[in-house]
């Protein structure tokens, strides 16, 4: 019997068994080899927070209502999946047996994938490789949206797999300065190993007036934040220049007082840019879409450019996916990337 990894309820993570199916038309069976977790946005799910998560969005306005539209649970667990090929529909054309596969999914022994939405793997590319693609995205949409010039000083708070990849962005955009700031001492060691100049621990020290002091008297030119809290979008606001940019990449829980927008906010003139690669239309349609980004994202990963052995971790047994997942929140130095091995 196979397993899949879910929330059934608020705080309860369970591997549910399931019947396997064959294949339609147009769809293939793959047996996975690895999934993968997406911890930020998926700790809204197991916590029962997430203030946005079953209310309704009306699509057309592009708003959320406050009508409520049911119960989310239960819900999968898991985004991504690299597996083997080992059955295909009659009317599939672009993929064989035995192709080794990259898609969006969640974290289960086997999946039924249209063949649109899978990507077949080059040979030079590693699984940890295609398990960045869903991360890179996003840090390569925000690096984009800070506008940031060659020479420029910038930021990133936040360093779980989207900020290590955007810092590593950043260098390839051409930053003169990059500083990385999380309470992490782990995720600040592996931000050095892959280009930043300068940590931070934004619980030891005033990060906007030590980055005045250490980096630039002025503040950065453009900070990004993907670190999912409303007191480091203030420190971003804090250590950014007269009239620079933050870029907001995250889902942020509601404004408290960590957020104080009558001070360096207002009398410095900083703008806030909201970040999320998959809208559409990008900000930069016609010229840039999602499907571009994606082009411009599996290329960078299938030509090895990218650092990402020391992202990807740790890699568990998928038959001990519950113990290690319900350990994230208490052990974040210890999960930067949670994937599972299936047998």
């Amino acid at each position: 019997m196979s397993h899949e990894l879910i929330v059934s309820s608020p705080g309860q993570i369970e591997l549910n068994k399931y019947k396997e199916c064959k294949p339609g038309d147009n769809e293939v069976f793959i047996r996975s080899e690895y999934s993968a977790c997406k911890h930020g946005t998926e700790s809204w799910v197991l916590s029962g927070n997430a203030y946005w998560m079953n209310r309704k969005r009306d699509r057309k306005m592009r708003i959320f209502t406050d009508e409520i539209e049911g119960s989310v649970y239960p819900t999968k667990l898991g985004d991504v999946c690299v597996g083997i090929v080992e059955d295909i529909g009659n009317e599939v054309k672009n993929i064989k047996n035995g192709d080794r596969v990259f898609f969006y999914a969640g974290a289960r022994d086997t999946h039924i994938v249209h063949e649109n939405l899978i990507r077949v793997m080059p040979e030079k590319m590693t699984w940890k490789e295609a398990f960045c693609f869903d991360p890179l995205e996003f840090a390569y949409g925000a690096v984009r949206d800070s506008n940031m010039k060659l020479g420029d000083k910038v930021g990133v708070f936040g360093l779980g797999a989207i900020g290590l990849l955007a810092v590593q962005l950043c260098r390839f955009q051409g930053a003169e300065t990059i500083v990385a700031v999380d309470p992490v001492k782990a995720r600040r060691e592996l931000a050095e190993e892959v280009g930043a100049d300068f940590v931070f621990n934004p619980d030891e020290i005033d990060v906007g007036l030590e980055i005045r002091r250490q980096v630039s008297e002025i503040g950065l030119d453009s900070v990004i934040d993907f670190s999912g809290v409303t007191r480091s979008l203030h420190n971003c606001i804090r250590s950014t220049a007269y009239g620079g940019c933050v870029v907001a990449g995250s889902m942020y829980k509601p404004a408290t007082e960590d957020l104080r927008l009558g001070m360096e906010f207002h009398w410095n003139n900083i703008k806030i840019v909201s970040s999320r690669a998959c809208n559409e239309p990008n900000p930069e349609f016609p010229r840039w879409d999602r499907d571009r980004i994606h082009k411009a994202i599996w290329n960078l990963l299938a030509d090895n450019k990218i650092l990402t052995d020391s992202i990807i971790q740790p890699v568990v047994p998928f038959d001990e996916a519950v113990d290690h997942y319900n350990k994230i929140a208490t052990n974040p130095d210890r999960y930067i990337k949670l994937t599972f091995k299936h047998d």
